[in-house]
């Protein structure tokens, strides 16, 4: 899987997030690529930094936000529902077998 994060600030812990997103593997093993984008001050509240992340699988991709305070904070918050959407995904393509 190939990951790539994107930010306008220096990530400090990328091998930390780089693991996080490996772990979405056991929802979907056809993951091909994660793209990770911070953003900072979006326009509609000061001190914000948004997270998106979007997992590419076959078919259409699974996209998240999170806004928080913290970095780690909106990406965690992001990842928790990148992982909701796949573990939906898994749990719909499984009942159907």
């Amino acid at each position: 899987m190939i990951i790539n994060i994107q930010a306008p600030f220096k990530v400090t812990n990328t091998e930390e997030l780089e693991a996080k997103l490996e772990t979405l593997k056991k929802y979907h093993s056809k993951i091909t690529r994660c793209q990770v984008y911070f953003k900072l001050n979006d326009g509609t509240q000061d001190d914000v930094v948004t997270a998106e992340i979007e997992v590419f699988i076959p078919g259409e991709p699974i996209f998240a936000s999170f806004q928080s305070k913290q970095y780690m904070e909106a990406f965690k918050g992001a990842f928790e529902k990148a992982e909701r959407q796949l573990r939906k995904l898994k749990e719909k393509i499984t009942s159907h077998r």
